[in-house]
């Protein structure tokens, strides 16, 4: 048999692990009565994380770190929230509860306040019981969240289809431009390969280079020296055919020797535009040139200048045509032959067909004008409540008028009145009743 005091000891350490058990069991319940949701939130967090960092196809081993701190500040924020709730049970509550729940009467208190003896063990049956195990649908969902964002397929990154952005519609339009002159094969091939270069040259940058600010301006800027040096050489090539009609007709009917002068001026001046040009012809058509020295032309039968001079309009026409021609838009050209058109149009003019209508005609009228002389008014402005200081409300012109009969003689001008004081007002301002009432406002 055990000796009284044993068998205390034995009753004592039974009802206060029964009390503990009790206690931890509520203050667990209570705790993940709160932690669930915030697991939750934590979960979601780092299932959307996972997902986006498979998908751009950068390592987890960070991500397992955040989860668990959030986790461990999820816990410590559910615990406080319950310590701050009152929903925390204490060893004593738990064995008040004993008491209530096995009828002993307080006697369990008592023993541990050292008032009565422990009671004898004996089974204790559940005193508390569960009754929301919805909780655990919390961590139910975040276990699915974390699934679903670490084994759920994501896209490849490469998937096949990929997008190309256009080329700038300046960049575009001017390789166009370049790969129709080449296929007329008029003009010489180094100068056209230049600024196909120029242009390969900006089409190689990135994509998104390609329109920044500086790659957009200097896009326009080659496309508008590609528009000018076109239409100059197209220009040139008519000119030079056009050129040829005056020798055309020598060989018909001759002309004096003032007009030949003046036609071979304008043959050398044409046939200088071609050498001289951004754009100049190929060896064929400049081989033909040399034979075209408006000392050897004269023995060009009309037959041959005709056939000559029509190449040559021809020529000249397809390559102005080439910035004519409607581009990748939905235009109808305008917007090209607008843009050879102001290119033609700088620099002096040459003197030549190609020249503007000059200055503005003087016509002469049998009608006269009516428009007058013209005079001077004086403008009058009566409305005086819009006046401002400072308006002028008229001019007049007079003279002084000196009365000879009065005597010239010395007159006081006036004298000094008194000694000047410092403080004294030397000036007097003119104020509105407006502004005498602003300054009323401001120095009461």
């Amino acid at each position: 048999m055990s000796s009284p005091p044993a068998a205390a000891s034995r009753a004592r350490s039974f009802w206060e692990r029964a009390a503990l058990r009790l206690a931890v069991r509520i203050n667990l319940v209570a705790w993940f009565d709160r932690f669930a949701p915030l697991a939750f939130g934590a979960a979601t967090a780092a299932a959307l994380a996972a997902f986006a960092l498979r998908r751009l196809g950068q390592p987890l081993s960070w991500l397992w770190l955040g989860l668990a701190a959030g986790l461990l500040a999820a816990a410590g924020f559910a615990g406080w929230r319950a310590r701050q709730a009152g929903n925390f049970f204490r060893r004593g509550d738990a064995r008040a509860l004993l008491e209530y729940r096995l009828q002993l009467d307080s006697t369990l208190s008592a023993a541990a306040a050292g008032m009565a003896a422990w009671p004898a063990p004996r089974a204790v049956p559940a005193c508390v019981r569960w009754r929301s195990p919805a909780r655990f649908g919390w961590c139910v969902a975040a276990f699915a969240l974390l699934a679903a964002g670490l084994w759920l397929p994501v896209p490849a990154p490469d998937s096949g289809v990929r997008f190309t952005p256009e080329k700038p519609p300046a960049l575009a339009r001017t390789e166009a431009w370049l790969e129709e002159l080449a296929k007329l094969d008029v003009a010489e091939q180094k100068a056209v390969e230049e600024l196909a270069e120029r242009a390969r040259e900006l089409a190689r940058r990135s994509p998104d280079r390609q329109y920044s600010h500086s790659a957009l301006e200097a896009a326009d800027t080659l496309r508008e020296q590609t528009a000018e040096a076109i239409g100059s050489f197209g220009r040139d090539l008519e000119n030079f055919a056009a050129a040829l009609a005056p020798f055309e007709q020598n060989a018909l009917t001759p002309l004096d020797s003032a007009q030949l002068a003046a036609a071979e001026s304008r043959l050398d001046t044409a046939l200088r535009g071609l050498r001289e040009g951004a754009l100049t012809p190929n060896a064929e058509l400049l081989g033909q040139f040399a034979a075209l020295d408006p000392s050897k032309i004269r023995q060009l039968t009309p037959e041959e200048l005709a056939r000559l001079r029509k190449r040559l309009a021809e020529a000249g026409d397809k390559v102005c045509g080439v910035c004519m021609n409607p581009g990748g838009g939905e235009g109808d050209k305008e917007g090209d032959a607008l843009l050879l058109l102001l290119a033609s149009a700088q620099g002096p003019g040459t003197g030549d067909v190609s020249r503007g209508p000059g200055e503005a005609p003087l016509s002469f009228s049998y009608d006269e004008s009516a428009a007058g002389p013209g005079r001077m008014e004086a403008v009058k402005n009566t409305d005086m409540e819009r006046a401002a200081l400072g308006d002028r409300l008229g001019v007049e012109t007079g003279e002084h008028k000196i009365d000879p009969a009065k005597a010239a003689d010395l007159t006081s001008a006036g004298a000094v009145a008194g000694p000047a004081a410092g403080g004294d007002v030397v000036w007097i301002d003119t104020l509105t009743p407006a502004e005498r009432a602003a300054l009323a406002e401001f120095f009461k």
